[in-house]
This record gives C-alpha cells, sequence and structure tokens, in this order.
C-alpha cells in the first residue's frame, strides 16, 4: 500500500511540475500585477530587457526562445544552455549603450509633471535609444533574480539543478562613503527653486529621515512633547516636535522609530501644521507617487545646474560610475555624519533608521533619555549663520581629537612592535642557547660512549 501511495505522490509532482500551454507572459505579469503595480513594472522591464538580449543574441523572442527550450529539455539536459543564457545576461546588462527599452522609437517617454501627463526625452538614453550607462550592480542583481522567478513559472528548471546555472558576476565594487559638507548641502538647498522645497530638503538633512518617508508624513505623525520627551495636546508650551516614522512601505526596516524637528524649523512646520488636517500630507499636496517624482526630477535640475556653476563634488560617481555619489537620498547622512559624533556614537545611524543602531539606541533610552540626546545634537546640526562659529569650533575639535587619536595608535603600533621584536629576539636567543647546550650534552654522551668502547 505505501509503494502505491509513494507512487501516487510521485505522479502527482510530475503533473504539477509539467509547464502547460496555458502559461504566457502575459499571466506570469498579471500575476504580478495582482501582488502591486511596482512589482509588475520591475518584472516587465525585466523580461523587456531579457528578450533584447535574445533578439541581439537569437533573433528570437521570449515566447520562441521559452519554447525551444521546453522542446530541448524533453530529450536533452538544457543546464547549459540556461547558464549560458543568464551569463550573457549578466554581462548584457553591465554594457554602455545597450538598447533603451524605456522610449518609443522617436526616444521619448511618459513624464508625469505637477499633475500633468506628456511625453518628452527620455531621460536613460537622450533621446538615441541607447542607454548612457549600466545597469549598477544591484540593479543586475535583481534583475537575474526576477529572470529566475519567470523561468522558474514556465517549468525550466524543473530538470535541472539550479546550483548548476549560477553566473559569474565577481565581486561588487565598494566606494568610500559619500558624506555631506555643510557648505554642499546649503549650496544644494540654495540652488533649489521652491521655498517649501528649500524647507522639506533642510528637514531631511537635519532629521535623518528617508526622502520617502519625509512625503509620506501627516499631520498625525507630528507630536508635540514637553522638556521630559512627555507628549501634550496642544501646541502651547511645547519643548520639541517628535516626528513618528511609521513600519510602512516607504520605510525601509519597517520598523517604527521616532526622530524630531530641528528648532531651526519649529515655525515652518508650526504653521504648515495648522493648515492641515489630522490625515493630511505635511510637506506636499499631491499623490505620493507624483510628490515623490517631482523631488527626484528637482534634485535632478538642480544638480545639472550646480555642475554648471562649478561644483565638480555633484558630478562624482559610485565606483561602478552608474550611480551619482551625492542624491536626494544622501541628504540625511549630513544628519547620521553629524548626530555619531555625539556621546553616543550610533545616535545618528539609529534615528536614521539603521536596523541594529536602532535596537542598541531605543532599547536602553527613555523618551527624556532620547530627547536630551537629540538636543546635543541641535547644534552640529544647525545651518543658521549665527552658529556658524558654534559649528565650526566643535567640528575643529573633532578633527583634532580624531587625529589625537590616529597619532596615539600610530605610536602604540609601533610600541607594540618593538616590543614583540625584542621579545621575539630574546625567545631566539634563549631557544639558541637551550640548543647550544643540548649540543654539548649529546656530544659529551657520544664521547663517553666512544670512551667505553
Amino acid at each position: 500500500m505505501s509503494k502505491i501511495i509513494t507512487s501516487n505522490r510521485r505522479r502527482f509532482r510530475e503533473i504539477r511540475k509539467r509547464p502547460t500551454k496555458s502559461l504566457t507572459i502575459e499571466g506570469f505579469l498579471k500575476s504580478k500585477e495582482t501582488q502591486n503595480s511596482g512589482s509588475f513594472k520591475q518584472y516587465s522591464s525585466s523580461i523587456d530587457e531579457f528578450g533584447l538580449l535574445l533578439k541581439k543574441k537569437f533573433g528570437l523572442t521570449v515566447t520562441e526562445y521559452i519554447e525551444e527550450l521546453l522542446i530541448a529539455a524533453k530529450d536533452d539536459d538544457i543546464t547549459n544552455d540556461v547558464r549560458d543564457i543568464k551569463q550573457s545576461f549578466w554581462d548584457y546588462l553591465g554594457l554602455i549603450g545597450r538598447h533603451c527599452n524605456v522610449c518609443n522609437e522617436q526616444g521619448k517617454k511618459m513624464i508625469r509633471r505637477n499633475g500633468r501627463e506628456f511625453y518628452g526625452r527620455c531621460y536613460h538614453c537622450d533621446g538615441t535609444k541607447k542607454k548612457k550607462r549600466a545597469a549598477s550592480y544591484g540593479t543586475r542583481l535583481n534583475y537575474m533574480s526576477r529572470i529566475d522567478v519567470f523561468l522558474r513559472y514556465f517549468g525550466i528548471f524543473n530538470k535541472i539543478d539550479e546550483k548548476n546555472v549560477k553566473v559569474i558576476k565577481g565581486r561588487k565594487p565598494k566606494g568610500k562613503r559619500k558624506s555631506l559638507s555643510k557648505r554642499l548641502l546649503l549650496a544644494i538647498i540654495d540652488n533649489t527653486v521652491k521655498p517649501r522645497r528649500k524647507k522639506f530638503w533642510q528637514f531631511l538633512a537635519q532629521s535623518g529621515v528617508r526622502d520617502t518617508e519625509g512625503l509620506k508624513l501627516k499631520k498625525c505623525d507630528f507630536v508635540f512633547i514637553d522638556s521630559n520627551g512627555e507628549a501634550i495636546n496642544s501646541e502651547h508650551g511645547f519643548d520639541r516636535i517628535r516626528v513618528r516614522i511609521r513600519a510602512e512601505d516607504g520605510n525601509k526596516m519597517r520598523v517604527e522609530r521616532d526622530t524630531f524637528v530641528h528648532v531651526e524649523l519649529h515655525d515652518y512646520v508650526l504653521d504648515l501644521l495648522r493648515k492641515k488636517g489630522p490625515n493630511d500630507y505635511v510637506f506636499h499636496d499631491k499623490s505620493l507617487k507624483t510628490a515623490a517624482s517631482d523631488e527626484v526630477s528637482a534634485f535632478v535640475y538642480t544638480r545639472n545646474k550646480m555642475i554648471k556653476n562649478g561644483y565638480v563634488e555633484m558630478a562624482e560617481k559610485k565606483p561602478e560610475d552608474t550611480q551619482y555619489a551625492i542624491t536626494l537620498h544622501t541628504l540625511r547622512s549630513f544628519f547620521i555624519s553629524k548626530a555619531n559624533r555625539i556621546d553616543d556614537s550610533s545616535f545618528g545611524d539609529a534615528i536614521a533608521g539603521h536596523d541594529e543602531n536602532m535596537k542598541a539606541v531605543y532599547d536602553r533610552l527613555g523618551p527624556k533619555e532620547l530627547l536630551d540626546l537629540w538636543k546635543k545634537t541641535e547644534p552640529l546640526l544647525s545651518l543658521s549663520a549665527d552658529i556658524d562659529s558654534l559649528t565650526d569650533e566643535l567640528e575643529e575639535r573633532c578633527r583634532v581629537l580624531t587625529d589625537e587619536i590616529s597619532n596615539i595608535k600610530q605610536e602604540n603600533d609601533i610600541r607594540m612592535k618593538k616590543a614583540l621584536d625584542e621579545q621575539k629576539r630574546i625567545f631566539v636567543q634563549e631557544i639558541q642557547q637551550r640548543e647550544a647546550k643540548l649540543y654539548d650534552k649529546i656530544f659529551k654522551l657520544m664521547n663517553d660512549s666512544d670512551n667505553q668502547d
């Protein structure tokens, strides 16, 4: 009986794995669309790129290639074929000048700006139909992962071991973490146009909030607190404004955390809050999608403007040469670099939402302690001219202390090396003396033995 059951289970698994003619690319994308629209777009873009490679390499569409693989899999081992196409796709994504899959035949794409939709020049290829940059290492990993899911959907992996189709990716190039100086931050804020955007970017730099998190903030997320860090019901007599970052999409770690509004922005934020309803977005009056697109576009415009005006830092790129080192997301690095200089060296990372540091800080701090640490950071985060001297003095003290620590470390390393060398010399000398005495004893014993003979 058990043999029959085992046989039926095996047969059921084989039937379940067997691809059917009803499986289509449209059906696959529709299944992803039910998850969320972002997932649909990501998979659609990955399949488009994959299709461009197949057309270039074999002259086949994606559907035709899948059908060819499935036919070959009935009689032959397709492991090498799958591994080769995956390796080719990885290499293809790293090419500059590959065919653009974003725009139409005229090199234009749909652009949404200020609630309007129109066709404009594709920024991926500048209307040339050839992409200006290679895909970054992270993007290539994401594309490869989606294509694996796509091939698995059609049953391509049913008869092969996935361990045997891994591609050679090489190591991801890593650069030095790019911090943002106060001078450059002020220049970025000064070079953007809209007053509300200037304040929003200042808020990002002085709170450690990600741009997507900042755009999602509603009036109900801003809480007035007293000097003990406890919430109060009115703005009258408040000490600081605490901001709750909700654990939702846009919050990378999906962990709720708190930050604060810098004192330099109190009046501006108070004015905004008075005009808003409890569930209204604070820093914009648009849809999230439009607001996010507008902020990115504004930063691109600001960067290009600054590059023309001689700010060479804005033109610097990451080691892969696919992305700029300074982006809208980098604004919060100003906060992290400053806040990490106070008593608790992980405070900046914790407020910014870096998971391990968050746990280390929040698990041991109450509202009052958290507020006190925040107040210590505010002078370091100031953008006002009247306390520039204080900020400069603190930064100079930090620089001097850092140099002193570095010098002491170098001196200690030299002393340690000398001490180890001396200990090694003494140890070798002792070994040599012991060896000499041992050989003397051996030779004496040998002489005594010869004399007895």
